[in-house]
């Protein structure tokens, strides 16, 4: 990873993907033990309440959706759209993707790098510009896939010179049958 990788971008698009389970949390905590630095800033920057917040705006917009098409054809069950959140995050667990936020943190940055972003994250000014750029890689989100969706159809327009229509295989014709002078088919 390099040093230009806007942070607070990669960390919200993460969650889109899915984290390996390679990397799973370690059990510090539950054991007494100290979190890694990299794990503490990764909560840091995304807290468990914030991944809530996102999985539950994201399966209430699919319970919607499903709800939409099946309008006439059938009805979800009222628990369908908390059992809908709870698959979405077995699919997604908060604790495996802070393991992978983790990993890029620990090969971004050095130790003395990660301790200076942890006391920048836990500071007033940190929590408030975390909230900020989230909300701002959001926006440019939007505003980038507003801006595609309405200039894609001239980009194509303009692209279409360089497609070629191929012309259709010839079709193979079956042999037709035919009978000779002395009533032979062949």
């Amino acid at each position: 990873m390099t040093g230009r990788l806007f942070l607070p971008f990669l960390l919200a698009s993460s969650l889109l993907g899915t984290a390996p389970v390679a990397l799973a949390a370690p059990n510090s905590a539950r054991e007494g033990r100290a979190v890694p630095l990299q794990y503490r800033v990764a909560r840091a920057l995304y807290p468990r309440e914030r991944w809530k917040r996102e999985v539950k705006a994201a399966s209430d917009r699919m319970t919607d959706r499903i709800a939409e098409r099946g309008h006439g054809h059938f009805e979800l069950s009222p628990e369908f759209r908390d059992r809908l959140r709870k698959e979405y995050e077995a699919m997604v667990p908060y604790e495996e993707l802070v393991a992978y936020q983790a990993g890029i943190l620990s090969s971004t940055y050095s130790r003395e790098e990660l301790r200076k972003l942890l006391a920048f994250c836990e500071s007033p000014t940190g929590q408030k510009s975390i909230r900020f750029l989230n909300e701002l890689v959001r926006d440019a989100d939007n505003q980038l896939q507003i801006g595609l969706l309405q200039q894609l159809p001239g980009a194509l327009q303009r692209l279409r010179p360089l497609v070629r229509q191929l012309e259709p295989p010839e079709e193979q014709q079956p042999p037709t049958a035919s009978a000779t002078s002395e009533g032979e088919w062949q």
